[in-house]
């Protein structure tokens, strides 16, 4: 599932409980909610344009840009379990398939949590150690965007590996 099949499936369901709220460009938008946002007074859910959100009050804010990540990163203070399983629930709650997960910006909340410098870094990469599946613009990123640096070097010996093993 992409975006734009998301948008697809959440504009033909007739059964949505819509909410009505401005957006950062302060123009009205309609999103559902999906879950609670993990320790904070927001709420996480799914714009009309397929994009996720938080809500917060009477506003929300889409994720659209991947430096927009920012947003979400204290459910880094969860594991990746709990904030999955969060979201898995308040999928079923809202009566949308389990593979609408595969849309959540986990990749950008980790990326914007590694350019963050402070203990959001150190957050992101519990997550990797603990086994979330590192991308390349994650390693790079760890590394300060050096190709020659030891994290990066042995993420790619290992990728290499990984290939040539099979």
């Amino acid at each position: 599932m992409n975006r734009k099949s998301l948008k697809a499936l959440l504009n033909n369901k007739s059964d949505i409980s819509w909410i009505k709220s401005k957006c950062q460009d302060n123009k009205n938008i309609k999103w559902v909610y999906v879950c609670p946002f993990l320790k904070k007074d927001w709420e996480i859910g799914i714009s009309e344009n397929g994009y996720w959100c938080i809500g917060y009050g009477d506003h929300i804010h889409e994720i659209i840009e991947e430096k927009e990540g920012f947003f979400f990163v204290v459910l880094l203070d969860s594991t990746f379990e709990e904030v999955y399983q969060t979201i898995i629930a308040g999928l079923r709650q809202a009566d949308l398939p389990n593979n609408v997960i595969f849309t959540f910006p986990f990749d950008e909340i980790l990326l914007s949590a590694i350019r963050i410098p402070s203990s959001w870094r150190h957050k992101a990469h519990s997550w990797i150690s603990n086994g979330y599946p590192e991308t390349e613009r994650m390693i790079l990123a760890l590394s300060n965007n050096d190709k020659q640096d030891p994290v990066y070097l042995r993420w790619r010996k290992n990728r290499f590996r990984n290939i040539f093993d099979n």
